[in-house]
């Protein structure tokens, strides 16, 4: 019985270590977003800003605005 529960226990740790490096290997991966570029800005005399970003943003993807 313990050969059982310490081959268990081994198979598990193996398991999760793959699993680790599994996911920071693709978080590694991953293009890091360009920012959508600032086209024009407009300042108003009454201190308010506008500020227009334009680009283009191909399939399901999402820029954040900052």
């Amino acid at each position: 019985m313990p050969v059982i529960r310490t081959t268990f226990g081994l198979l598990a740790l193996a398991f999760s270590l793959a699993l680790a490096t599994t996911v920071r290997g693709r978080a590694a991966d991953a293009p890091l977003p360009l920012p959508l570029p600032l086209e024009s800005v407009v300042l108003f005399t009454s201190g308010v800003g506008y500020f227009q970003h334009a680009g283009e943003v191909t399939g399901d993807a999402t820029v954040e605005m900052q």
